[in-house]
């Protein structure tokens, strides 16, 4: 009997604390702060105003939007909620990439697999677009692109390959997706030139009439090969030709090479792992770069190549033709 009522007693208590909490009001929108920076920090570059994207700590959900005024010098620091006070969870998990396109803000938030899309004057939400483990985004012709890892953010062993996603910006909708190899980060295209940046022995070409290898291998035969002591016959068949001068994730930091190309009306992008170049000769590659073939087709045909010759790697292959808006992958 005394043990039941001491039981009451405590269901009791802990119903009214229930009771308590439910009747809570609204917890309050915590507003901006701001902080006096001067109109003209910039030196003389006149800017309306400037958005900052806070990544915030992973997992803790505090990723913020501060926005700095040149016309007030005022520099103001988590707008977000303020400007959204009805939306639940604020901005997210780990902001990523944040980019104006006509009047939109889009913010790339990473673990909270999506993208949040704001009226560029305003910060207000417009919407949403979901991505699982969005990175970053880019435009062109009134799409955006987003890259994405495809999978739960984590390290797994067994992580499915990543991926693009073409969005319609009118709509938000997604229009498109290709399949693009592991944890794509970045590429740019624009103004008619080609932007890479490259670590390891996957290889980029442009094709069109001949085929032009742009990328540099960071590999031991390559190295030999540059300077002079074999020969581009030997090397594709040196038994060192897979041990690598550079890798991510070999050490702290690694350089990677940087590329700008001039890209031409009918030329042809291909990215590809070495998986294809041991297999498969440059002509062969550009004959069937040039075939009248779709474009699926010729990516599978590549594959199909290497794998009739031997293909005694892992054999990944990326199309562009960047003047038709096209990509395949396999």
């Amino acid at each position: 009997m005394i043990v039941n009522n001491i039981f009451s007693r405590i269901l009791f208590g802990i119903l009214a604390s229930c009771c308590l909490l439910a009747c809570r009001g609204e917890l309050p929108v915590l507003p901006s702060d701001e902080i006096e920076v001067g109109k003209d920090p910039l030196g003389g570059v006149h800017i309306k105003g400037m958005y900052l994207l806070n990544e915030g700590n992973m997992g803790s959900n505090k990723c913020t939007l501060d926005f700095y005024d040149s016309t007030t010098g005022k520099y103001h620091r988590n707008i977000y909620a303020e400007r959204n006070p009805s939306v639940v969870k604020e901005l997210g998990d780990v902001g990523n990439d944040l980019q104006i396109y006509g009047d939109k803000l889009y913010a790339v938030i990473n673990c909270s697999n999506f993208i949040e899309v704001m009226d560029v004057e305003t910060a207000q939400h417009l919407g949403q677009i979901d991505v699982v483990n969005c990175r970053y985004i880019t435009f062109s012709n009134g799409k955006a692109y987003v890259s994405s890892y495809a999978g739960p953010v984590g390290i797994d062993p067994n992580a499915r390959p990543g991926k693009v996603v073409e969005v319609d910006t009118t709509n938000l909708a997604i229009t498109r997706e290709v399949v693009v190899g592991y944890q794509p980060e970045e590429m740019v295209i624009k103004d008619g030139k080609l932007y890479v940046a490259n670590i390891g022995d996957s290889r980029l070409y442009v094709i069109n009439r001949d085929i032009r290898q742009i990328t540099r291998d960071h590999s031991l035969v390559a190295e030999m090969v540059r300077i002079g002591e074999v020969n581009e016959a030997d090397a594709r068949i040196h038994p060192d030709k897979n041990i690598i001068t550079r890798a991510i994730g070999a050490g702290e930091d690694v350089q990677a090479d940087f590329f700008e190309v001039d890209l031409q009306e009918n030329d042809r992008i291909l990215l590809c792992t070495d998986g294809l170049t041991n297999m498969v000769e440059d002509d062969k590659i550009r004959d069937i770069i040039l075939s009248d073939a779709p474009l699926e087709e010729r990516a599978k045909l590549l594959v199909s190549t290497a794998n009739r010759n031997g293909g005694r790697d892992n054999i990944t292959v990326m199309i562009i033709e960047p003047f038709s808006y096209e990509v395949k992958a396999c």
